[in-house]
C-alpha cells in the first residue's frame, strides 16, 4: 500500500528470500498485496540499499494478520521456489528495450536470455516463466523496412534471423519463426508460464494458427492473397484469438486486422487463460510508463516510477510459477 516506499524492489527481496529457503507467504489484497517473509540480515539489508519499507511483526500479530485474510477476499499463497525465468530477446537486443527485462534488472531477479538456438534445442524445458516482446513470429521483421529502410540495426536484425534460420535448417526465417511459435505454445501446455507483450502477442496468434499454411510463401510473394491465406488459418490453434485476417501486402506496416498493430493502443484489453498445464498472459503496450515510446527514445528510469501499477502487473506474473510446484514434461 502506500506506506510501502518501493513497490518493485520488494518483489526482488521477495525472490530472495524465497532463494534463501525461507518460508515466504504472498497475501494477497492484503494491504494492497504483501509479501510475509523471514526477518533476516539479508532481507534487511537489501531493504536499505533498495528503498523497501519493511514493517517487522510479532508472532501474535502474524495470527491476526491471517485472521483478517481468511475472513475478508484475500488470500495467503506460499511461495515455494524461485521461478526459473527466460527472457526470448535476440543477443544484440539493448535491455533499455523491452520493459519486463528492466523491471527485472531493477527488482534485482535474475533471469537468462534465449532466442531461436536455444528454443528449437529444447531449452524452454529449463524454466518456469518465459516473456516474449518484440519478436516478429510471422518472419516478416516488423515490417521495419517500411520506415527504418537502411538503418544499421535492422540490416542486423535481418542478417542475424537468416543466419540462425540457415544453421538450424530452415528454408526462410517465417517457417523458423513458426516452429519456435509452436515450441513455445508446447512449452505452455506442458506447464510452462507464458507473459508477452507488444508485437509478440498478435505474431504469435498469427503464427500458431498458420500452422498448415506456408505463410513463408504468402509473404515472400507479396501479392494480395490475405482473403485466402486467411480462410486457412486454424485458430484452435492459438491462444487467444479467433476469426482475424492476415494482412500480407509489404506496403502496410499490420501483420493483421487484430489490433491493426496498434501495440500501445489504450483500448487494448489483457487477456489472460490456460492451455493444456500452462498460463498465457498478453499485456498490450510496449512501457507501461512510457505508452507513446518510440525507438531511439530514452529509456525508461524505473526509479522515477517505483509504484508503477503496470510495473507490479509484470512482476505479479513472474513471481506466479513460485506459488504452484510444477515439473515441465522432457
Amino acid at each position: 500500500d502506500d506506506a510501502q516506499g518501493n513497490h518493485l524492489k520488494a518483489y526482488g527481496l521477495a525472490f530472495h528470500a524465497i532463494d534463501r529457503g525461507g518460508r515466504c507467504e504472498w497475501l494477497l489484497n492484503y494491504r494492497g498485496g504483501s509479501f510475509l517473509v523471514p526477518d533476516d540480515a539479508p532481507a534487511r539489508r537489501a531493504a536499505a540499499l533498495g528503498g523497501v519499507t519493511l514493517e517487522p511483526v510479532s508472532d501474535s500479530a502474524v495470527v491476526s494478520i491471517r485472521a483478517t485474510v481468511e475472513q475478508n477476499n484475500m488470500d495467503a499463497l506460499p511461495l515455494e521456489r524461485t521461478p526459473r525465468v527466460a527472457i526470448y530477446s535476440p543477443p544484440n537486443a539493448p535491455p533499455w528495450d523491452d520493459a519486463v527485462t528492466m523491471a527485472l534488472q531493477y527488482a534485482e531477479i535474475p533471469f537468462t536470455k534465449i532466442w531461436d538456438h536455444e528454443v528449437v534445442g529444447g531449452r524452454l524445458r529449463d524454466f518456469d516463466w518465459l516473456h516474449l516482446h518484440h519478436e516478429d513470429f510471422t518472419g516478416q521483421y516488423s515490417k521495419f523496412y517500411l520506415t527504418y529502410q537502411g538503418a544499421p540495426w535492422l540490416a542486423d536484425m535481418v542478417q542475424r534471423n537468416q543466419a540462425a534460420a540457415r544453421q538450424l535448417g530452415f528454408a526462410t526465417v517465417p517457417a523458423l519463426k513458426k516452429a519456435v511459435a509452436q515450441r513455445i505454445r508446447d512449452y505452455v501446455t506442458n506447464g510452462g508460464f507464458l507473459f508477452a507483450m507488444c508485437t509478440a502477442t498478435e505474431t504469435l496468434e498469427l503464427a500458431l494458427a498458420a500452422h498448415d499454411v506456408d505463410i513463408a510463401a504468402a509473404f515472400a510473394d507479396g501479392t494480395p492473397m490475405e482473403a485466402q491465406a486467411s480462410e486457412r488459418l486454424d485458430w484452435s490453434r492459438a491462444f487467444a484469438t479467433t476469426g482475424a485476417r492476415l494482412e500480407l501486402s509489404p506496403g502496410i506496416p499490420s501483420f493483421s486486422d487484430i489490433d491493426g498493430h496498434q501495440v500501445n493502443n489504450p483500448g487494448r484489453r489483457q487477456p489472460h487463460g490456460d492451455a493444456g498445464r500452462g498460463p498465457w498472459t498478453y499485456f498490450g503496450g510496449h512501457d507501461p510508463e512510457d505508452p507513446q515510446h518510440q525507438i531511439g527514445d530514452t529509456p525508461t528510469d524505473l526509479s522515477l516510477h517505483p509504484t508503477s501499477p503496470g510495473y507490479r502487473l509484470i512482476l505479479n506474473n513472474v513471481l506466479f510459477p513460485a506459488a504452484r510446484k510444477r515439473e515441465l514434461k522432457t
